[in-house]
């Protein structure tokens, strides 16, 4: 099964720009992101603190599934 097919078929093309917050800690959503152009940076604010958890690039993905659980977002992206 080719994924990447498949979800072009459902998905939405948005273009972010350096810098931008794409999903922010705290908010609720259902949203799912491919990346296909860069990277991202997931961070958590801890205490007065931004820390980057991790950096996505080009064939990754991301998302929340806070809608379901009905709890915010444990990171901004």
């Amino acid at each position: 099964m080719d994924i990447p097919a498949l979800m072009k078929q459902y998905a939405v093309y948005v273009k972010s720009q350096a810098g931008q917050c794409i999903i922010a800690e705290g908010t609720y959503g259902d949203s799912f992101f491919y990346i296909i152009k860069g990277s991202v940076q997931v961070k958590k604010r801890i205490g007065e603190n931004e820390e980057t958890l991790r950096e996505l690039y080009a064939g990754d993905f991301f998302g929340e599934l806070a809608l379901i659980h009905d709890k915010p977002r444990a990171a901004s992206v």
